[in-house]
């Protein structure tokens, strides 16, 4: 496989390579890039961003659009918070909804109260039900990941409000849509984004378990959305139409760059198992991408206030790692200035 092409389109899809100048291009990203959750270490009621994709302040936009319910929270991806566009919510929900097996009848009286109500602070309802507040929460979350209700963000430090989606948006209706499809139809963009992926990457990125992520790669196999390169442990899929650009033997170029990602950017997703692997026993603030590919990481720990950065640790030979030194400086620079934090050490050796 051609590994350098295969990175050059890796990084234009993602949106590094050409980051959005207007909103329509921004749109059109974060559409590719759904769900899409907050940076990571921030602040609560803050909209999602998608860092360095944008080539203005996203997050005012992103604020905007939540306002309007154009994008919509919820619980995808095993339980993590993230926002898909309201348009194409039914399928993100029915792909990644967990089904409530039994609904007791403390849970049924919490939803009846709320549909009937709603919208509802979690205060409220425990007021109203006379339950305890942990009680109410658990409650909440299941309703949430089954996607039976949905979560109206403040912009600050504030209490949740919740609704149902069966009294707020009734043309929602996850029933209606075939689960197995909706798996199909987000991993098929997932693999188109990432132009080649592992096993281990969709499941990774996807949070399915080892089974769905077998039976969503066994059905697009059959019906030619996807192919493979290789056996077992070294499989790899694509999507047919990159087929060429993939197996080419055209030297390529890319175009060197430097990224600073958080740990709930699209790209970390994918190779979470990874670089949880690498990086074990080490606190990682941040990763960085070199030219297409995870080849560093900036560690520290995290607190509320400022706070140094202990290393930036790089994963280059050793005349790459210094000649890229001053511009990968830079850029976690971006995120960690004096005088909030100061970046101490460089591969190991002090700055």
């Amino acid at each position: 496989m051609n590994w350098n092409n295969i990175f050059k389109l890796r990084m234009e899809r993602l949106g590094f390579t050409n980051p959005a100048e207007s909103e329509a291009e921004y749109d059109e990203i974060f559409r590719r890039l759904q769900p899409v959750s907050t940076e990571y270490f921030t602040e609560p009621g803050r909209p999602p961003a998608i860092r360095d994709r944008a080539l203005f302040d996203d997050v005012s936009y992103n604020r905007l659009l939540r306002q309007n319910q154009d994008i919509i929270k919820a619980r995808f991806q095993g339980n993590t918070i993230s926002y898909v566009l309201r348009e194409e919510f039914d399928i993100y929900a029915s792909a990644f909804a967990k089904p409530i097996s039994k609904v007791d009848d403390t849970m049924m009286e919490l939803y009846t109260v709320l549909n009937q109500v709603g919208p509802m602070e979690k205060s409220q309802l425990i007021e109203e039900l006379d339950l305890k507040g942990p009680v109410v929460t658990k409650i909440l979350q299941k309703f949430q990941r089954a996607f039976m209700v949905y979560e109206l963000q403040p912009d600050k430090f504030g209490e949740q409000v919740w609704q149902t989606f069966e009294s707020e948006w009734q043309e929602f209706d996850i029933k209606k849509s075939d689960a197995a499809e909706s798996k199909k139809a987000v991993i098929r963009r997932f693999i188109q984004n990432m132009v080649v992926v592992d096993f281990d990457m969709i499941s990774d990125w996807s949070r399915f378990s080892k089974r769905e992520t077998n039976e969503v790669i066994a059905n697009l196999e059959e019906s030619g959305t996807i192919e493979k390169i290789g056996e077992s442990n070294e499989s790899f899929w694509y999507l047919p139409e990159d087929r060429e650009e993939i197996q080419s033997r055209m030297m390529v170029q890319i175009i060197p760059s430097v990224h600073v990602i958080h740990k709930a950017d699209y790209l970390y997703r994918a190779y979470e198992s990874k670089l949880k692997a690498q990086y074990k026993g080490k606190e990682i603030l941040q990763y960085i991408l070199i030219d297409g590919e995870i080849k560093g990481a900036v560690e520290g720990h995290w607190r509320i206030g400022p706070h140094n950065i202990e290393n930036i640790t790089i994963n280059l030979p050793k005349y790459k790692t210094a000649i890229r030194k001053d511009e990968i400086i830079s850029e976690v620079a971006k995120l960690y200035h004096p005088p909030y934090s100061n970046i101490l050490r460089y591969n190991g050796k002090e700055i």
